[in-house]
């Protein structure tokens, strides 16, 4: 997240009364396109009528329209007498704000009077043609893409058109969950624009969204912006449907009874799901995406704390949290290659190698943390700087511009993108020389400098003007976070190195080892803090991010007015990290100064070693579930729904595996908590009274003592044992 926008809400901390009342500044995201007024119809020529098999999966035509079923369960189908196909002309501007993308989508004409004409069955596919209009045609073919996946590829011809409308039915009972990290787990009735980019400082949490959106606008973000999206959702009523293109695009779910999408290319490239449950539709779903590995033993053992200031300060703080107690995996050092002043203060130096001065006796440091079964990880992104680089230093950024390694202007000059206070050139990944070329800069950073793992940030940040090597820029805005996983696990095949990303598209868990939730506010809010990273969990955990975490504490902390991290929120968001997540891992914020830290006194140390201890001791279960994970993609964090359907909109818990139940105090002063518990028996940990479900019981739920629960078993005593240390 840039430190640039953080900055500049915090100084206006003086207009802040003025600033509440007096709305947001800018133009307002208008992502769908509203087509001029005209006819909408769909009719179906006789000839063109019938019932036809495409392998477990059957396509039936009729006056009506269309529906995709299997033994009965309708998977996909058309409104009523509504076009399910239709073409739009038009334009697409995006407006970048530090990585916030405002889009403006205009239609000027629309296509929407589909004809049936045709239906030609042959052994491998089903074809549909036809008419949109007296000058505009269209072609629908299904074929299977797997026993569980039937391919549907949309094309129109129309003079000048731009855009494939799709619309299907959908059940007004039906909720709508998935297309990524989303932080509105039933997305019906909203929109959700297929666009990776900032997600905002705020995200409609009051007074600190409109002040963002009225000094920087549009950087306080919303419900439905995100840095890792994907075309993709499943329903309640079991059903599952995605996009497999790149472009621009946009769902519309704002009628209740039909889902809307626009994709701004001339075809577009679908898959209906088959599943009978939830689990079932991930399955299928990542069979296409790539299903995420374990990660390595050397994550379990216990917390990795972010640090900063140098190798005195690491080795100091390291100390005192060993000697409360605290079992460490490793330490995760950003700043690793010096920073920066600029006048919004402290920065990364964006040049991805060894700042020697700022980390004297790096190799001997690292040695020595080694040696006592602490890993070192390091920060890196997709972006190089030019100024600021000690002459001592390679320059990467010298080297990738001689090299031709970065997108360009059309002037053939490097494309430098504002910081706020310095600019960087982003690696053209459409080059497979600079592909190359950046694997080698990650080897370093394993090889020499000795990393085990790495922030691998960014992703979203791709200018729609750059030049790219191969490709057009709006080919390769969404696929960017795609590719920067790809290189990541080009460079870490056969290591046991750990990345994590922030950004994603739909093929990101084939690449990514790991992902994090982004930056949430260092607060408890449902819209951008603590309850913000639960529910961004449970939603990518149906779209493939299996394996995933948040920063423990959050990350965006505000001067003025005060949004900082406390005792309370740290200690309470450790309970939470110790079950919820892949990795528990702390990070110091954007202004460690005003956060509490895992370090900050012997008191809090002892209190986050107690989770650090919990999360060790739940290694090997988490260990089988990841190995669940790589076999059928079931994420190992999980929405009640995937326990129990009547649970389906219960967010504010969740089941680590089957056998873990947590429901995390999501306000300050929480004594108690009310927990639903799914069918079957369940044992409280910290009395060990056994409740048989499904019901909702009330417990007791003070600070260190969250309302945890587990199947019959070992998990019990030894959640316990590790607490009590």
């Amino acid at each position: 997240m840039s430190l640039r926008r953080i900055a500049v809400v915090a100084a206006a901390v003086m207009t802040w009364c003025a600033v509440l009342g007096a709305g947001s500044a800018g133009a307002a995201d208008q992502p769908v396109a509203a087509c001029p007024p005209g006819k909408v119809s769909l009719s179906v020529a006789r000839a063109a009528q019938g019932t036809f098999a495409v392998g477990p999966f059957s396509v039936a035509v009729d006056r009506a329209g269309l529906r995709v079923q299997s033994g009965g369960h309708v998977l996909w189908a058309s409104v009523s007498r509504v076009p399910f196909v239709g073409a739009g002309k038009g334009t697409v501007q995006f407006t970048d704000g530090g990585g916030f993308y405002q889009v403006q989508a205009r239609f000027s004409r629309c296509w929407r009077r589909q004809t049936i004409t045709h239906a030609a069955l042959s052994r491998h596919a089903l074809r549909l043609t036809g008419t949109l209009g007296a000058d505009a045609r269209f072609a629908v073919t299904f074929s299977l893409a797997s026993s569980v996946r039937l391919a549907m590829t949309a094309h129109v011809s129309a003079p000048g058109a731009t855009t494939v409308l799709l619309t299907a039915a959908s059940p007004r009972r039906d909720a709508v969950h998935g297309f990524g990290a989303m932080t509105r787990w039933n997305l019906k009735g909203g929109i959700v624009p297929i666009l990776t980019r900032e997600q905002g400082v705020g995200r409609g949490e009051a007074g600190v969204t409109q002040a963002e959106n009225q000094l920087t606008p549009p950087q306080g973000g919303a419900y439905n912006t995100t840095y890792a999206v994907v075309p993709q959702y499943l329903t309640s009523g079991n059903r599952g449907f995605f996009w497999t293109d790149d472009q621009y695009g946009v769902f519309d779910l704002t009628r209740r009874d039909r889902i809307a999408s626009q994709l701004w290319a001339r075809t577009v490239h679908a898959q209906v799901l088959l599943g009978r449950t939830p689990a079932e539709l991930i399955r299928a779903y990542t069979e296409y995406a790539g299903r995420m590995q374990p990660l390595p033993h050397w994550v379990d053992q216990g917390a990795i704390v972010g640090i900063q200031g140098g190798t005195d300060t690491v080795l100091a703080r390291v100390a005192a949290l060993r000697a409360a107690g605290v079992p460490l995996a490793g330490v995760w050092l950003q700043d690793w290659v010096g920073q920066r002043t600029t006048s919004f203060g402290s920065r990364l130096l964006w040049n991805w190698t060894l700042n020697p001065d700022h980390y004297p006796n790096w190799s001997g440091m690292v040695a020595q943390l080694r040696h006592d079964g602490i890993r070192v990880l390091t920060y890196v992104n997709p972006m190089l700087t030019n100024s600021g680089v000690p002459a001592a230093e390679p320059n990467l950024f010298a080297q990738a511009a001689a090299g031709g390694y970065l997108v360009r202007k059309a002037d053939g000059t490097p494309y430098l993108i504002d910081q706020g206070g310095f600019s960087s050139g982003l690696v053209d990944l459409s080059n497979p020389a600079a592909r190359g070329w950046m694997i080698g800069v990650l080897h370093a950073m394993a090889r020499t400098y000795g990393a085990s793992g790495w922030m691998a940030d960014f992703g979203e940040q791709t200018p729609f003007d750059g030049v790219f090597a191969s490709g057009s820029a709006a080919q390769w805005h969404n696929r960017y976070p795609d590719a920067w996983a790809q290189v990541q696990a080009a460079a870490l095949r056969g290591t046991d190195v750990v990345d994590f990303h922030r950004s994603a598209f739909t093929t990101s868990p084939r690449y990514a080892r790991l992902f994090w939730m982004g930056d949430q506010l260092v607060d408890w809010s449902p819209q951008d803090g603590m309850r913000s990273a639960l529910t961004g969990m449970l939603s990518g955990g149906l779209s493939g991010f299996a394996l995933n975490h948040s920063d423990t504490g959050g990350y965006t902390t505000l001067a003025s007015p005060l949004v900082a991290r406390s005792a309370e929120l740290l200690a309470r968001w450790s309970e939470m990290n110790a079950f919820g997540g892949a990795m528990l891992r702390s990070h110091e914020g954007n202004r460690p100064q005003l956060n509490v830290q895992p370090y900050s006194t012997p008191a809090v140390a002892r209190a986050f070693a107690v989770w650090a201890r919990v999360f060790r001791a739940l290694g090997p279960y988490r260990q089988a579930l990841e190995r669940e994970a790589a076999t059928d993609g079931m994420p190992i964090v999980r929405p009640m729904w995937l326990t129990d359907p009547r649970l389906e909109n219960v967010t504010g818990q969740f089941t680590l595996g089957s056998d873990i139940l947590v429901a995390p105090a999501f306000a300050p002063g929480v004594t108690r908590t009310s927990v639903e518990l799914p069918p079957g028996r369940w044992v409280h940990v910290w009395t060990g009274r056994m409740y048989i479900g499904p019901r909702t019981v009330t417990v007791a739920s003070p600070l260190g003592r969250p309302a945890v629960f587990t199947r019959p078993g070992r998990l019990r005593k030894l959640i316990i044992t590790a607490a009590r240390g």
